[in-house]
């Protein structure tokens, strides 16, 4: 993914991540990890509702890990945003 993220090939990249985030379920903190890569690269790109589902996803997938800590924060801000 950051390869692809590099070259610009955002897509790719976020389908990347979200491919390495789903293989590894057994690694909580690198799944975890490369699930909130493609969700903070899709907000980048503007995509709320696909990274607000990651982070969420992530929130409930891996709620013990760094990243499932910091979910809660970016479901709000978006949550916020879109409300606006």
């Amino acid at each position: 993914g950051d390869a692809y993220a590099e070259l610009k090939q955002n897509d790719d990249a976020i389908a990347s991540y979200k491919k390495a985030g789903n293989s590894f379920e057994t690694d909580e903190a690198n799944s975890a990890e490369y699930l909130f890569r493609a969700a903070l690269l899709s907000e980048t790109l503007g995509k709320n509702k696909e990274a607000l589902d990651l982070y969420k996803e992530i929130k409930t997938k891996f709620p013990k890990t760094d990243k499932g800590f910091q979910a809660d924060k970016y479901i709000y801000r978006l949550s916020v945003e879109k409300n606006d």
